[in-house]
């Protein structure tokens, strides 16, 4: 592995509300019912409809006009290809929300935004900055036919040597009864790290858990700095970039476990909070990572990846 460069970044983005195809009697200031507006009765003060200064608004109360042919051109124009999914940042979304500004402005409504009809807000970004190169040996491998960058992914420019960890969990000593549905042995615990230096390396860890039994992840917890709350984190993959990180691992490749198939796993993230700055997380076909690294067959030898850990790093 050379490269692997991302970026996190910040971005803007305009929250609206939209008027467009349902209009209320407060979105619209005036309408003649031939372009979706609302057509006001009139009253008198002696029920006679004959004087027009005493002619009042009844609007009050009155169903909305709805005009489906207007919501579909709306929503045809905003989901068009043009558009480009409209993300943040981007100039289909700069059109998007100037059509939508327009249209607020058409309609005679009162601006209510930090400018104008247009309110500011921040949020996490993450996108590839750079080129990014993976290499195995002397093969360098390619971009979304043998590995897939890990959405959040940090960036990281290291060459060293594939450290397999089984699934990379840390379960540390627990009490029973505070979590009775935990298979580990509460007295010992399990660490996929005990008795290895990934220090500086890359490590290489398997998807999901042992015997990919989900009981280890709904109720075994890892150790307290990578907690979050009581929420179950010990499959994802933000949680094992973070305990790799923690044993001194520079990068991680994650590799399809043996319930599952070969190829990458696909359109997976760490989250804006799994967000390393400076450690990498990329996913690799897993063929090509044990030609590299053979213990990993060990797992389909036997069939069963309960017995990895103790196969592979026995007492």
């Amino acid at each position: 592995m050379n490269r692997m460069s991302e970026t996190k970044s910040r971005r803007a983005a305009l929250v609206l509300l939209l008027c467009s195809g349902v209009l209320w009697p407060a979105c619209s200031a005036e309408g003649d019912g031939n372009d979706g507006g609302l057509d006001a009765g009139t009253d008198t003060s002696d029920g006679d409809a004959g004087t027009d200064d005493e002619t009042t608004d009844d609007t009050e109360g009155a169903m909305p006009v709805v005009d489906p042919d207007r919501i579909l051109a709306d929503i045809t124009w905003l989901a068009d290809a043009e558009r480009g999914g409209r993300k943040a940042g981007t100039p289909g979304n700069a059109a998007a929300v100037d059509w939508a500004e327009q249209r607020m402005m058409d309609l005679g409504l009162e601006a209510a935004g930090e400018v104008d009809f247009r309110q500011e807000v921040s949020f996490a970004g993450w996108e590839v900055g750079g080129e990014a190169t993976v290499g195995i040996d002397d093969s360098i491998l390619v971009p979304g036919e043998d590995y897939e960058i890990l959405q959040y992914s940090g960036a990281a420019d290291v060459t060293g040597e594939l450290v397999f960890v089984g699934h990379g969990l840390t379960i540390p000593p627990y009490q029973k009864l505070q979590h009775p549905l935990c298979p580990v042995d509460e007295t010992t615990g399990w660490d996929d790290y005990a008795g290895i230096d990934v220090t500086g390396k890359i490590v290489v860890v398997l998807r999901h858990g042992p015997g990919d039994n989900q009981s280890w992840h709904n109720y075994c917890v890892p150790q307290a700095e990578l907690q979050d709350g009581a929420a179950p984190v010990l499959w994802n993959f933000a949680y094992k970039a973070a305990n790799a990180r923690l044993h001194g691992a520079k990068a991680m490749i994650v590799v399809q476990d043996y319930y599952h198939e070969n190829e990458h796993v696909s359109g997976v993230t760490l989250d804006v909070a799994g967000f390393l700055d400076d450690f990498a997380s990329v996913s690799v076909d897993r063929d090509l990572v044990t030609a590299a690294l053979p213990d990993l067959h060990v797992t389909a030898a036997f069939g069963n990846d309960l017995l990895l850990r103790d196969f592979i790093n026995p007492a």
